[in-house]
């Protein structure tokens, strides 16, 4: 399908008069070229391509496979060769429907030989001269790209003075002065901009030069602009759904209040990163945009944050967890505790107020559940306590019996050992275990002379204070009743997925008892709560969802930094959250503190069917 496309496009770029002149050979050899291109094999379709610019130099497709040939030489990493080519194709096809093709190209192959000052350049040639709208976007925001990101106000000042095409000049110094902007020389940037704005010479150049005009004059609206980035398409459709109802929500009651209201621009990033990062770039692109809610994901989050930090964006995420983050952008702000600060508090909390001393711990092969139990295994270590065993287990695992087991069997020894010492304090390890197996040895032999059968369900481990249990929402089922059978009676301790009280009633016998750390508590009889429940249903007529409830408790408090005479700007936002006093949601307490994360966790426990806050 590919090949056809591409078959077809170049079909209406040669021109019917001039494919109707191309033989039946000539264009067999040049499909069988663009076949072997869309499918990877790079030598044969370059075999291809010269043999028709060798043997039919005349050919109504000659264009066509210099073009080919170019491309396929950059698609093998022979950069110097398509390079070359490009060069030799401008000069003897000036007036060539690919001409901006060949200049898009030639801008590809000094980038990836990091010329980058070369690459910007043609780049911004292919805009110029681009036949194909589309195209010309892609290269002018290539261009734009790589001069922010990859060249100083130096280089694009040299480049400006060297280079001979007035369009390319002009776009170089609106380039200059945005660097100018940045740099803080502010009247510079004006001036240069004052200096450079000719109207109508192109839609790129007056779109850009606005955009700086209003960057550079401070000019605002009588609204608060924030962009709502979240996949409302795809796989996390739903997800996005619930958080944009509970933004929607937050916003109408914070525009019946004041007279300056908010106003939402929702992108759609579909849960995927490259329509994240689309969407970011149209977002640093209008002005008035002050931050951005969202996005959801760690991976899309952090990628989202090191663009924001260049634009001078704000971007504020809801629901991420990765410490690292803050550090990749100044201006990002998680709004959930991190992974690290809920498996901390609830290390602490189970030695300092539990008085637990030995632990052990079952834990999904996942790096983001080992990280998690990583960091309650050194926060115990810090605190003086101790993880005694640890096991695993590989997601979507039915069965965790052998991993209990394994438990189990640490567990029996390790009380053989305390019975031990307590006769014996002086006993070495090594003493320890050589009169453990032979007190196994012991025990196998009488129940075998006595004929006794013992299932091992009905041994009780004892040796562990606490057992820590992160699992995925989905499988609380399966481990709650495995724990049960294992008989090891411990405190259990868990992550925030086990806040899930449909399956913990279910389940309630298995695991009474159950100290777990959550972002949050919901007291589904507090009045607050059943206003907002009853405004959720009139508006969107179903009931909101905890993710719906995140949301609107993570915009009303960020909500609290407008007010209808505050003086806002991009620079702003962030100090401005960061400023804000802690504050008690429906759901989430927000405790923002100046590593930009919520330090609020709550810690609960699940008994007789009710969860009771600890802390």
């Amino acid at each position: 399908m590919k090949s056809l496309t591409l078959l077809f496009l170049l079909f209406l770029l040669i021109g019917g008069s001039s494919a109707q002149n191309a033989s039946q050979r000539e264009w067999k050899i040049f499909r069988k070229g663009v076949s072997e291109y869309q499918n990877g094999n790079y030598e044969l379709a370059l075999q291809s391509f010269s043999l028709m610019l060798n043997k039919l130099p005349n050919s109504a497709l000659t264009t066509a496979n210099f073009l080919m040939l170019a491309k396929t030489n950059y698609k093998a990493g022979n950069y110097k060769t398509s390079l070359e080519q490009c060069s030799a194709f401008l000069r003897k096809f000036p007036q060539s429907a690919y001409r901006d093709d060949i200049l898009l190209l030639s801008g590809n192959n000094y980038y990836r030989m990091n010329r980058i000052d070369a690459a910007v350049e043609q780049w911004l040639l292919a805009a110029k001269n681009a036949g194909d709208p589309a195209l010309g976007k892609k290269a002018w925001r290539l261009a734009l790209d790589a001069s922010r990101y990859k060249l100083n106000r130096f280089s694009l000042e040299q480049l400006e003075q060297n280079s001979g095409d007035n369009f390319v000049r002009r776009a170089l110094a609106l380039m200059v002065a945005e660097k100018l902007w940045n740099d803080g020389k502010k009247n510079q940037a004006r001036n240069k901009l004052n200096n450079s704005v000719v109207r109508g010479t192109s839609p790129l150049l007056t779109a850009y030069a606005e955009r700086l005009q209003n960057l550079f004059s401070g000019k605002s609206v009588n609204e608060w602009h924030v962009a709502l980035l979240l996949p409302l398409s795809g796989e996390n459709a739903e997800l996005g759904r619930d958080f944009k109802q509970g933004v929607e929500l937050a916003v109408g009651k914070y525009n019946k209040l004041h007279s300056k209201p908010i106003v939402l621009k929702v992108y759609d990033y579909k849960g995927q990163l490259i329509p994240a990062l689309q969407q970011m770039q149209k977002i640093a692109d209008d002005p008035n945009i002050l931050f951005v809610f969202g996005p959801l994901e760690n991976d899309i989050t952090a990628a989202c944050a090191t663009l924001a930090n260049y634009e001078g964006l704000t971007l504020v995420s809801p629901t991420a967890t990765e410490a690292a983050i803050t550090q990749l952008s100044a201006n990002s702000i998680l709004l959930s505790p991190t992974l690290e600060t809920q498996s901390r508090l609830l290390a602490s909390f189970a030695v300092d107020s539990l008085k637990l001393n030995r632990f052990a711990a079952l834990t999904p092969l996942d790096d983001y559940f080992l990280r998690l139990e990583d960091n309650f295994k050194n926060t115990l270590l810090e605190n003086g306590a101790e993880m005694a065993a640890e096991e695993w287990y590989i997601p979507g695992d039915q069965s965790f019996k052998k991993q209990f087991k394994i438990l189990k069997r640490i567990g029996l020894k390790l009380s053989f050992a305390d019975s031990v010492l307590l006769e014996q304090p002086l006993l070495t390890q090594h003493e320890i275990d050589s009169s453990y197996r032979a007190w196994q040895k012991d025990i196998r032999e009488k129940m075998k002379e006595s004929k006794t059968k013992i299932d091992s369900v009905d041994l009780e481990v004892t040796a562990f204070d606490g057992l820590f249990l992160p699992v995925y929402r989905e499988d609380i089922g399966l481990m709650a009743s495995q724990f049960a059978f294992a008989n090891i009676k411990a405190q259990l301790l868990g992550n925030s997925d086990w806040y899930d009280l449909r399956e913990l009633k279910k389940n309630r016998n298995y695991i009474n008892g159950l100290i777990f750390a959550s972002d949050g508590y919901l007291n589904e009889n507090d009045w607050n709560y059943r206003q907002f429940r009853n405004g959720f249903r009139d508006r969107f007529k179903t009931t909101p969802s905890r993710y719906a409830l995140v949301a609107y408790d993570s915009f009303s408090y960020i909500s609290d930094i407008f007010s209808d005479d505050a003086n806002l700007t991009r620079t702003g936002i962030s100090p401005a959250i960061v400023a804000l006093p802690d504050k008690q949601g429906l759901f989430r307490k927000f405790a923002i503190d100046p590593s930009r994360t919520n330090r609020s966790v709550n810690i609960l426990k699940y008994m007789y069917d009710q969860l009771i806050p600890l802390q």
